[in-house]
C-alpha cells in the first residue's frame, strides 16, 4: 500500500489508549468489516520507536478538517 504524502490524523481509541494516529489506508476484510492501517510513534520506555498496526475503524475518530476519503483502499484476504 503506498503511503500518502501527506496522510491525515485520526484519534485511536481503544482500551485504556488514546493518541493521534497517522493514517496510511483502509482495508476492507472478506468478512465486510473496515479496518485501517495507521501509525504512530510510541514514546512509552527510554527511546520512542515508530509503530505500525491494523485497527479496527470503530476505533478511530475523525479530525474535523481532515480528508480521508483519498487513503488508499484494498481487500485483504486473511484477518489483520
Amino acid at each position: 500500500m503506498p503511503i500518502p504524502p501527506d496522510p491525515p490524523l485520526a484519534r485511536l481509541v481503544r482500551d485504556d489508549e488514546e493518541r493521534p494516529v497517522f493514517m496510511l489506508g483502509w482495508a476492507r476484510y472478506v468478512d465486510g468489516s473496515w479496518w485501517a492501517r495507521v501509525t504512530w510513534i510510541d514514546d512509552h520506555g527510554a527511546h520512542p520507536r515508530p509503530r505500525a498496526e491494523w485497527v479496527p475503524s470503530d476505533a478511530l475518530h475523525p479530525i474535523q478538517g481532515e480528508d480521508y476519503r483519498r487513503l488508499p483502499r484494498i481487500q485483504l484476504r486473511t484477518a489483520p
